[in-house]
């Protein structure tokens, strides 16, 4: 698998398949997306890619109390390659991206950077500033800006407890690994 760090050089005609995400933990919710992705991108003949940040994002927005990283980099980076992804853009979460509005993040990583053709995504998917681009943000755009965007549901276990970064710290921390 590819690592990029700076925007990738398509060619003109090359298309992608892409999800978005911290992904820590690779955990099955994100397994089902990335596989999604790189079934899709098989299918199609097209670039099955990754956009994942460095650092977390709460390193910038809570450095008192950031969000403890399942996996390093390198790790995440392993588990994602193991899932077949041809490539993953790795893009250093700063202040001016974390300022950007949802529509300029869209036009600027997945319409330029990647030519995005589909675009999987789990449910929650949030991003740009505020966090105020969501699911319906990215189908509006995918209908003016020429994508699809392919909704993955969130899974659940035996429980109906939803598969999470978040659950999986939690888990953690009490010891239930």
């Amino acid at each position: 698998m590819e690592i990029w760090t700076n925007a990738p050089k398509l060619e003109k005609d090359e298309r992608s398949v892409a999800a978005i995400g911290i992904f820590d933990g690779v955990h099955r919710g994100h397994t089902r997306i990335l596989k999604t992705v790189v079934e899709r991108a098989r299918r199609a003949g097209d670039k099955a890619v990754a956009i994942t940040f460095s650092p977390h994002p709460s390193q910038l927005h809570n450095p008192e109390n950031p969000t403890l990283l399942i996996q390093p980099l390198p790790d995440r980076l392993d588990a994602m390659a193991a899932l077949g992804l041809d490539a993953t853009w790795v893009v250093p979460y700063t202040w001016d991206l974390a300022n950007q509005t949802p529509q300029s993040f869209i036009d600027h990583y997945f319409v330029a950077g990647l030519h995005v053709k589909e675009l999987v995504v789990g449910e929650d998917v949030q991003f740009g500033k505020g966090n105020r681009g969501d699911i319906e943000t990215l189908r509006e755009a995918g209908r003016t800006r020429d994508f699809q965007v392919i909704e993955i549901a969130d899974i659940t276990d035996d429980e109906a407890r939803r598969y999470s970064s978040t659950r999986v710290r939690e888990c953690l921390a009490r010891g239930d690994v």
